[in-house]
């Protein structure tokens, strides 16, 4: 579980990319520059099995961080 964690946190996969703007209404709306739809699979995927981790045993995950 240790090289996991290792492993996940050294190849972690960016996540999108979001500007927020204000529109002419006065209203904040995002803007997403990265909409690689493969990218943003991985990532939200590794992102779920490091929370799962940090579930299993949260002080291993903060000796690895």
């Amino acid at each position: 579980m240790q090289q996991l964690r290792e492993t996940l946190i050294d190849k972690m996969a960016k996540p999108k990319e979001v500007l927020v703007v204000i529109d002419e209404n006065g209203d904040a709306a995002e803007e997403v520059f990265n909409d690689d739809a493969d990218a943003i699979h991985i990532y939200e995927l590794m992102r779920e099995s490091l929370i799962f981790l940090t579930n299993l045993d949260a002080k291993a995950m903060d000796r690895t961080i």
